[in-house]
C-alpha cells in the first residue's frame, strides 16, 4: 500500500492483486496481471527461512529476483503448468519466456535493487543477497516484465524489527520506486 501511494504521488496508475490480507492464490494473482493493461509486475515480500536450515548460515538481507527457466518445474511441453494442470496457451506461454521480456525483467530488477540499496542504506544497515533467476509462478505467468522483491526475513528478529518500523518501510518502498522510475527512464 506504502509502494502503491508513492508510485500515484509519482504520477503512476497502480493495480493492486490484493489491498488487504486476504488470501489470493498464485493463479488468482497472476490472471488479475494477466488480463490488464500493466507494463510491469512487481511483486513483494517478506522472506523467511525453516529453523532447521538456520544454523551457521545467515539469514538476511534483501534479494530480487526475475524469471529464470533452469530446472523448472512449472513448465510441460511450452506451456505454464500450475497445480500439475496446463494452463494458458502456447501463444500466450511464448510471450511470457519471451528474450524482450526476460532482459526487461532483468534491467528493472538490477534497478530496483540498486535504488533499494542506495536509498534504505542512507539510514539503516542493509544486506544485499543480489539479483537472482527463480521460476516463481508470478515470475512466469506474466506477459510483461516481472520482478518479485524479498524486502527482509521474517524470521531475523534484527530483521523483523527494521519491517515492522513504519519510517523503514516507506524507505524501502521509496527505493523500489526509484528503481521502477529509471527504469522508465524518468530517474
Amino acid at each position: 500500500l506504502k509502494l502503491k501511494s508513492i508510485l500515484q504521488k509519482m504520477g503512476y496508475s497502480v493495480l493492486l492483486t490484493r489491498n488487504r490480507d486476504k488470501f489470493m492464490n498464485l493463479k488468482q494473482r497472476t490472471d488479475y496481471v494477466y488480463n490488464r493493461k500493466g507494463s510491469i509486475f512487481v511483486s513483494i515480500h517478506a522472506n523467511a527461512a525453516p529453523k532447521k536450515k538456520t544454523k551457521g548460515v545467515k539469514y538476511e538481507g534483501i534479494e530480487v529476483f526475475y524469471l529464470g527457466l533452469a530446472n523448472t518445474n512449472r513448465v510441460r511441453n511450452k506451456r505454464a503448468v500450475y497445480r500439475g494442470r496446463k494452463v494458458y496457451t502456447k501463444s500466450a506461454y511464448k510471450k511470457m519466456v519471451s528474450p524482450w521480456k526476460f532482459s526487461q525483467s532483468k534491467r528493472l530488477a538490477k534497478s530496483v535493487r540498486q535504488n533499494i540499496l542506495s536509498h534504505v542504506s542512507r539510514k539503516y544497515k542493509i544486506y544485499d543477497k543480489g539479483i537472482k533467476r527463480q521460476d516463481f509462478w508470478v515470475l512466469l505467468a506474466t506477459k510483461i516484465p516481472s520482478i518479485l522483491v524479498e524486502t527482509g526475513y521474517l524470521t531475523n528478529k534484527d530483521e523483523v524489527e527494521k519491517l515492522k518500523n513504519s519510517h523503514y518501510q516507506t524507505r524501502m518502498m521509496e527505493g523500489v520506486a526509484r528503481g521502477i522510475n529509471q527504469y522508465y527512464g524518468l530517474y
